[in-house]
């Protein structure tokens, strides 16, 4: 009974650094989608539990002793219109291109060829690799368990 209790001892599995790794990003990544979806929930939850009362509407105040009708009768409102003349600046005329003649004294130089560089690929391009990869990795199952271990 106690070769059965030995033998059914779960025995560590060797992971590489990479595969390690890749775990703790699971992990993570498990952990932060748990977080964004709760959020929303958590937030609107919160919302509906705790309403605020509304407040009273405004009572209509008498005015103060020191303010009498009389005052408020000789109150006026005076606009005024303002014309201001509209001017436009007067352009200048271009500056006369200067054109200056060059004289070789050698041989002509021969230009070199630029390198080619590619065009820059489109931004639709570059979020699908993002999240396809650009074949420069393999992918591998994870976890990776040689046949031998199996």
């Amino acid at each position: 009974m106690s070769e059965d209790s030995e033998r059914t001892e779960i025995q560590p599995i060797p992971l590489s650094r990479r595969q390690k790794r890749d775990v703790v990003g699971l992990v993570a990544a498990g952990v932060m989608s748990a977080v964004f979806f709760v959020v929303p929930i958590a937030v609107v939850h919160d919302g509906l539990g705790a309403r605020p009362a509304p407040t009273p509407a405004p009572t209509a105040h008498p005015l103060p002793a020191s303010i009498r009708v009389a005052d408020l009768e000789s109150v006026r409102v005076i606009t005024m219109d303002v014309a201001v003349p509209v001017s436009t600046p007067e352009l200048q005329a271009p500056a006369p291109s200067v054109v200056r003649a060059v004289r070789w004294s050698g041989p002509p130089r021969i230009r070199r060829a630029a390198p080619a560089v590619p065009p820059r690929p489109s931004l639709g391009r570059r979020i699908g690799r993002l999240f396809a990869g650009n074949g420069v990795h393999t992918v591998q199952p994870f976890p990776t368990i040689p046949a031998t271990e199996r």
